[in-house]
């Protein structure tokens, strides 16, 4: 079991975490031997190095073998002496121990433990998941359903046995890995344990061995596109989803596939609105809402027919939006036609005169809407912003009219769609120039991605500047003083990003002021006091660091708790991570000496 000869700290470590996996259970003797052979097939040292720490890194997020991940739900079984107050009770995996071999996991009673993987047996994430996928049961099961393995994987997934409804379906796929049936075994199972990364490959599997068209197809498609879309799925999981989810007209010929071959199930409706939305159609993706709620009110989920309802009603609201964009455009261009006409007139009448008198200029009239062209870049306007040149608001009504006429020409086609409304509302100049700084924010995330620093830094700050000059609207505005909070909250992310790129240029005085901005901003924000302690770390200042680091833990540990008192009101919830959207299990582990890894939260709503 001993890895390939790779000298130093790192084989030791290696060594040292995979013996504890297979101590307690984490992983069996025969994946860490496999695991140990792909090392040993490697004959450069670096790429033997390079490939040892990546399995350190997926044994610390739980992604090999059979390992549990973050968020999954399970009963404690087999606990004694002190611990056995609580066996029989219900718990959420937290994180995996790589270095002891334990699962830290937090009951649905607020206890937070350290236990091996034979004290955890996985259970549906709640009673009304396990009734759906029983129920979906029936489009993968034939009469003649292929294979022993097969009809016991189906039987213990409509029981609920997660434990032994995985080993069946694994055998089943083994036994025929051409049988769609039981790769969309497999796929319900992982699903309902919340093990999402695994459940979409295997959605993926039996996709790409079904019929197209045909109910195991279709199922397929419907369940991958709801895993990947799930508010639960891990952005490493998102950011890989396929190409035909990617593109509009391919993801628009799934849905209408989909839609033919279950019409009577809502999320093919739903599939197929995204579809529409991302091409820009906001009739079409409408009325396939519609449609989608009344099968909802049909099988009586309520609360799924009513959170549509919520996304017909911004669609509405941007159809009408859009609609008054095109006005102005009409308004404009014949205001413009009727301009044109008045100075012809007025040219031949002065023609006609001997001695012409010079007309005096006047100065045009400022236009009562926004013409795009006119606009002067937002980082010069950022630039402005902060030598004080520019009145309070103006660069955040700037970035408003630029995100809505980006969304007027990706929707209506207008080349240059004009949006005048805002200038006079604050929350319309809110709720289109904060989006604005999420699309930045994001951009600077792909940048730093591919390691462009500099370009990175220039994102964050100015989606930074964009959000101040929102706060002076909320000042202004007695009644968007709600949206403090909102901004306050995107200001400690942007600025615990400004401290990472900044980290990573080796300005580490500037990253710890940042990282301190974004604690004042966001004080219960794990991710800033942990770029503190990395910038406290890098300066030498070691106590200071570790006190920061520890701060990141109680943090973290405090939420847990928030999490586990949610967890008894609702049990159809999942998890999504403090990390600002990224991987908890990554994040954290840039810093080796914060042992804890961080611990998700609870979220259930699509984004």
């Amino acid at each position: 079991m001993a890895a390939a000869e790779v000298p130093g700290r790192l084989d030791a470590e290696w060594d040292a975490a995979f013996a504890a996996a297979v101590e307690h259970a984490a992983l069996t003797d025969a994946e860490v031997d496999a695991l140990s052979d792909a090392l040993a097939e490697l004959a450069e040292p670096s790429e033997r190095s390079k490939a040892m720490q990546a399995q350190l890194q997926h044994l610390a997020a739980g992604r090999l073998g059979s390992m549990l991940c973050a968020g999954q739900r399970v009963k404690l079984v087999g606990l004694k002496d002190r611990r056995a107050k609580v066996d029989g009770q219900y718990a959420r995996v937290l994180c995996y121990d790589a270095m002891r071999g334990l699962y830290s996991i937090m009951t649905e009673g607020s206890h937070s433990l350290a236990l091996p993987r034979r004290n955890l047996r996985i259970v549906p994430q709640s009673d009304n998941i396990s009734h759906a996928m029983a129920s979906g049961v029936d489009i993968a099961q034939d009469a003649d359903a292929g294979g022993p393995h097969l009809a016991s994987a189906l039987r213990s997934l409509e029981a609920g046995d997660v434990e032994s409804a995985v080993a069946a379906a694994t055998d089943a796929v083994a036994a025929d890995a051409s049988d769609a049936r039981a790769h969309l075994a497999l796929a319900d199972t992982y699903n309902m344990a919340g093990d999402l990364g695994r459940a979409i490959g295997a959605y993926g599997s039996a996709l790409a061995v079904a019929p197209r068209g045909s109910l195991h197809w279709a199922k397929a498609a419907i369940s991958m596109y709801e895993c990947t879309n799930d508010s639960a799925c891990p952005v490493r999981l998102w950011e890989a989803r396929p190409s035909w989810m990617r593109e509009a007209k391919a993801m628009r010929n799934m849905a209408e596939t989909a839609v033919a071959a279950a019409p009577e199930q809502f999320v093919p409706w739903r599939m197929r609105s995204d579809a529409y939305l991302l091409e820009g159609n906001l009739q079409e993706a409408a009325a396939s809402l519609e449609r989608a709620i009344e099968l909802c009110l049909c099988s009586g989920q309520q609360a799924a027919a009513a959170a549509m309802r919520q996304e017909v009603r911004c669609l509405d609201e941007q159809a009408a939006m859009l609609a008054r964009a095109r006005e102005d455009e009409e308004e404009e261009e014949d205001a413009e036609e009727e301009e044109a006409e008045g100075d012809a007139e007025e040219e031949e009448a002065e023609g006609d005169a001997l001695e012409p008198e010079k007309s005096a200029e006047v100065e045009p009239e400022r236009p009562s809407v926004f013409v795009p062209q006119e606009e002067e870049p937002l980082a010069e306007l950022a630039a402005k912003h902060a030598r004080g040149d520019l009145p309070a608001g103006h660069l955040a009504r700037a970035a408003a009219r630029a995100h809505l006429a980006g969304v007027g020409r990706e929707m209506t086609g207008l080349a240059q769609p004009r949006i005048g409304h805002i200038e006079s509302n604050p929350s319309q100049v809110m709720a289109g120039a904060c989006p604005h700084a999420d699309m930045l924010k994001a951009q600077g995330n792909e940048h730093l991605k591919a390691s462009d620093l500099d370009a990175a830094l220039e994102a964050y700050r100015l989606a930074l500047a964009i959000l101040a000059d929102c706060r002076s609207l909320t000042n202004l505005d007695s009644e968007q003083g709600g949206g403090k909070g909102k901004i306050a909250v995107s200001e400690g992310v942007l600025r615990a990003n400004c401290a990472a790129v900044l980290s990573r240029q080796g300005q580490h005085e500037a990253a710890l002021r940042e990282g301190l901005a974004a604690i004042t901003a966001q004080p219960h924000y794990a991710k800033a006091h942990h770029r503190v302690g990395s910038a406290l770390k890098a300066l030498g200042r070691e106590g200071q660091a570790q006190a920061a680091f520890r701060r990141s833990e109680e943090l973290v540990r405090e939420q847990s708790r928030i999490v586990a008192s949610r967890s008894s009101a609702s049990d159809d919830l999942r998890f999504t991570d403090l990390a600002g959207g990224e991987d908890p299990l990554e994040w954290c582990a840039d810093t080796l000496n914060v042992n804890h890894r961080c611990i998700p939260t609870f979220r259930r709503t699509r984004p």
